[in-house]
């Protein structure tokens, strides 16, 4: 381009621009790749920069301190800058930054990260930095504001050439679609449509035809494999799997040793295989334990694949986590179809809401009244569809709320999918069928719990399978709870009822009653059922817009008993569990009085729809105009009202004994909403997934309990399963220092959160950090933050909270890694899938055994079912979870590291040991706080625990 440029970035004290102050600035002037000039400067923000800016920018505060305030290097920045287009990684941001401190640019903006999410739509990340590495730009110390600068330049000028490469009529389209909207990429796409047709200009006949074929055509012919897709047939008779020989596999000396360096043997590993593949053979179920570093994957995925093969089956493997489910699709099963001597096929299979519907997407597109979002969204689709073969939305890695509201209109869910009736499912360029084809003709099918549960419902994409692998499966339970959990607050009920009866000229999707006579248009349809629908349409509309006005009243007074009856926790989300005693308070009484009207107004509602929809289903071959997306919408509408009334029914009014229905409100209390699930999730499982198989197999590495497993079979009624302990493979006594303060005061006694708080600052001070905290509480994370940040950011250590210092998790996780004397605080997700490798994380504080919340419903209610609450349900739930903080430590053979229990109860009560019987053997030190600094340093350098003289813990390995 002969256009020049100017990239600018800027460095602030902190990652919210809007309340940050700016410490450096730096702008690069360029034409092409060519620097024309460049100019930076460090910024006197007035004010302390926090440590850990200091830390990631090495940016000192004696540095800006001697530096001049904005002001006066302000009309050297507009001098600068001048008319240029202005080019920065999130520009409006700095824009609207230096405008608030009084400096107004109004150049042309280009968003370099806007940009990278269209164009590059499937990378996890778009820091500029993962930016840059992924179009091999050279990047130089990130976070300085001159080289991010030229990063940027860089990183935009290779944007374009991907620009340049999408297709001409692509391009096109994108221009087509932004016509109407103020975008301030437009300018740019408009520049690559020129440039591409000028290239065009001196192309081939040939070449400027196909590019006259368009979109439609390009669509109607989406690259899908070629591999033959015929489906599995299974053999007349069943024929198990030697297990010598995939024992052969794993030994010393085998096919895996001598096909991967690095290669370890690992007993446990067999041993675990070899229950798998009996399980397999011999129609069992089997639950398994594994510790980490066993190699669990490799131990049911080699059975699985032989003995699909042998058998012309397909074995369904579910995990919870993307991160397996990635690992296993794109590592473990291609290193397998690379080295076994048998040829497989494996399939990565979703949810129908995760494919794109191209017949939806392309009406869509059609539509001449589309928002700003809508079209921004349609534009990242539009340039990721050509390289897409899957369809799949976790390729848009990048798409936020509106995208999602958009996607939800476009995806191949239930109530969007025409079936066999659609164009594209017509020409085999349908991409859920195309992976229900895959999924039929693959011997391996890896799922997630969600897909895994949701088919036992709904029509799911699922085929037929005998055989199932559930890893991670101590979230199962979980998982079928959310499964067959209802949930509807006011903007869900208010937002059907406005698409029905609300026209608007601002929203175009509200008021479709109110156009239906406009389908009539150029229709054969007889005048009679025309102005039977209209006069039906004219009665839903009214009864639409009654019951908006109900529904606002209903919810106004959910808010208020809530209010009334709820403990107060301002700041938190609120549950509040409708038991019959507060079903009787008179306030309750004139909720179910309000919900007796709405319910009449929806049912009316609810059938009118189903009338419709009959009264359409008979019109078919009459030319009613957009038919298919007119019925889509019907019966979308009807399904919604039809559960909606069911559902709330049960949750206001006549309440089921197997159902737990409370009322819950967020942070600013402001969205209420309606809530039940089931109070057994086990009895359903059994009946409608395990019972139906030939074989179950649930493994984790967290599933026993005192190296039982009766607490997870009981949860699940898995209770005829053959169980299975395998230990870790690692030397937990001589890598692991399990030390408990004797002296710390109870959880609820005066000065212990004081003693939690001294007792991590002079641990992490004796370590240099290297920590993880884990929390049960963001209340407790966010007060411990506070305190301990000062003192140890004096002492060099970087102290960092979850949803404290504003970073996204990926991004907290990737700077504990990367800065070795960092403490790094954590709630919730942080037990559980963080794997940090090596001395960066060095030592595990759990600073409150992780009991669940008493008045929780669905904890509460289910509680109620026990002779022994604690010790049948909360103790052993605890336990699980006790042991998933636990194994965050240890994550390969040459790890050593110190867990810190700052719990009393761990040694002060009966039930303390047990959550120590349920991990692997370590070395326990009970000692002092004061001694506890000295004693994690010496164990971490390599020394023994001294102060307690207590022997390395042994257990007995029970089955």
């Amino acid at each position: 381009m002969d256009q020049i440029f100017v990239s600018i970035d800027l460095e602030m004290t902190g990652p919210r621009p809007e309340n940050q102050e700016i410490i450096e600035i730096a702008v690069v002037k360029f034409k092409g790749s060519e620097v024309l000039a460049s100019w930076s400067t460090l910024v006197n923000p007035r004010c302390a920069i926090p440590y850990n800016i200091q830390v990631l920018t090495g940016i000192k505060q004696e540095d800006v301190d001697r530096a001049p305030a904005l002001p006066e290097v302000a009309g050297q920045l507009l001098k600068f800058v001048k008319g240029y287009p202005l080019v920065a990684h999130s520009v409006s941001l700095d824009v609207a930054c230096l405008e608030r401190k009084g400096v107004k640019l109004e150049n042309q903006q280009v968003d370099t990260f806007e940009l990278a999410s269209i164009l590059l739509p499937q990378l996890s990340s778009y820091s500029l930095e993962t930016v840059a590495k992924h179009l091999d730009v050279s990047f130089r110390a990130m976070h300085r504001a001159a080289d991010d600068a030229l990063t940027t330049k860089e990183v935009f000028l290779a944007l374009l050439e991907k620009a340049m490469e999408l297709d001409l009529f692509v391009v096109q389209e994108i221009n087509r679609l932004v016509g109407n909207v103020d975008w301030p990429l437009k300018q740019l796409f408009q520049d690559v449509e020129r440039r591409q047709s000028r290239a065009a200009f001196g192309s081939s006949i040939r070449e400027q035809l196909a590019a006259k074929s368009g979109l439609e055509n390009t669509l109607l012919s989406v690259s899908f494999s070629s591999e033959d897709r015929k489906p599995l047939a299974p053999t007349s008779s069943r024929k198990p799997v030697d297990v010598a020989t995939l024992t052969s596999i794993l030994d010393p000396g085998g096919l895996l040793d001598r096909q991967f360096s690095g290669y370890e043997h690992r007993p446990q590993q067999t041993k675990m295989m070899q229950a798998v593949a009996d399980a397999l053979n011999n129609r069992q179920n089997l639950i398994v334990e594994a510790g980490t570093g066993t190699g669990k994957s490799l131990a049911y995925l080699l059975p699985a694949v032989f003995f699909a093969v042998q058998n012309g089956e397909r074995v369904v493997v579910s995990t919870n986590t993307i991160n397996l489910q990635d690992q296993l699709y794109t590592k473990d099963v291609p290193d397998l179809q690379a080295i076994l001597p048998v040829r497989f096929r494996a399939a990565l299979l979703k949810g129908r809401s995760n494919y794109l519907c191209l017949d939806r997407w392309a009406h869509m597109r059609r539509q001449g009244d589309l928002s700003k979002d809508e079209v921004l969204t349609l534009v990242k689709i539009l340039a990721w569809l050509p390289s897409t073969q899957t369809g799949d939305v976790s390729e848009l890695s990048r798409l936020g709320d509106q995208d999602g509201a958009v996607w939800s209109k476009i995806s191949a869910a239930n109530e969007n999918c025409a079936g066999n009736q659609c164009n594209y499912y017509g020409k085999g360029s349908c991409f859920l069928y195309s992976a229900r084809r895959q999924a039929e003709s693959s011997h391996v099918v890896i799922v997630n719990h969600a897909l895994l549960l949701s088919d036992l419902s709904v029509e799911g994409v699922l085929p037929e399978y005998r055989c199932l692998v559930v890893d991670e499966a101590h979230h199962l339970e979980d998982e079928a709870t959310h499964q067959l959990s209802y949930a509807v607050n006011q903007a869900n009920l208010t937002s059907h009822l406005r698409e029905l009866s609300h026209g608007s000229a601002q929203d175009r999707q509200s008021g479709m009653l109110l156009h239906l006579g406009s389908h009539f248009r150029g229709s054969t349809a007889p005048v009679g059922v025309q102005k039977d629908v209209e006069a039906l349409a004219d009665r839903l509309v009214e009864r639409s817009q009654e019951a908006v006005s109900t529904v606002e009243q209903l919810f106004a007074q959910l808010a208020a008993f809530l209010e009334a009856h709820a403990q107060d926790n301002r700041g938190y989300d609120i549950r509040l569990r409708l038991t019959p005693g507060l079903r009787r308070q008179p306030a309750w009484e004139a909720i179910e009085l309000t919900w007796e009207n709405l319910a009449v107004q929806l049912g009316d509602v609810a059938d009118g729809l189903g009338r419709l929809f009959t009264i359409f289903s008979e019109l078919e071959t009459h030319k009613i105009l957009d038919y298919d997306n007119l019925m889509n919408d019907l019966r979308r509408h009807h399904q919604f009202f039809a559960q909606a009334l069911g559902e709330i029914q049960a949750i206001v009014a006549i309440p089921r004994a197997e159902r737990i229905c409370w009322v819950s409100a967020d942070a600013r209390h402001d969205d209420i909403t309606l809530c039940s699930a089931p109070l057994h999730v086990g009895d359903i499982l059994e009946e409608q997934l395990f019972s139906k198989k030939d074989s179950v197999i649930l493994t984790s590495a967290t599933l026993s309990t005192a190296n039982r497993f009766d607490y997870i079979q009981e949860r699940l009624s898995f209770r005829d399963a053959k169980g299975l302990l395998v230990e870790s493979p690692f030397d937990h006594v001589e890598s692991t220092l399990v030390y408990i303060p004797m002296d710390m005061p109870e959880p609820e006694k005066p000065y212990y959160q004081r003693s939690v708080q001294q007792a991590i600052i002079d641990l992490c001070r004796a370590t240099g950090g290297r920590a993880l905290i884990l929390f049960t509480s963001h209340s407790q994370l966010r007060q411990t933050y506070q305190s301990i940040r000062q003192p140890l950011q004096e002492a060099g250590i970087l102290v960092l909270g979850h949803k404290v210092d504003q970073m996204p998790r990926r991004q907290l996780l990737q700077t504990f890694k990367t800065n070795p004397k960092t403490v790094l605080l954590g709630a919730a997700s942080f037990w559980e899938g963080v794997d940090v490798v090596g001395e960066a994380l060095s030592v595990l504080v759990i600073a409150r055994l992780p009991f669940a919340v008493p008045s929780d419903p669905i904890f509460a209610a289910r509680s109620e079912g026990f002779e022994d609450p604690f010790n049948q349900y909360a103790l052993p739930q605890t336990i699980l979870r006790f042991k998933q903080g636990f194994g965050r430590l240890i994550r390969s053979r040459n790890d050593r590291g110190a867990v810190v229990v700052l719990d009393k109860r761990i040694h002060s009560k009966t039930y303390g040991t047990t959550f120590l019987r349920s991990v692997p053997p370590c070395t326990v030190t009970r000692g002092t706080l004061d001694s506890l600094p000295r004693e994690v340093a010496d164990w971490l350098s390599g020394g023994r625990a001294r102060s307690s003289g207590l022997e390395a813990r042994e257990r007995t390995k029970a089955r």
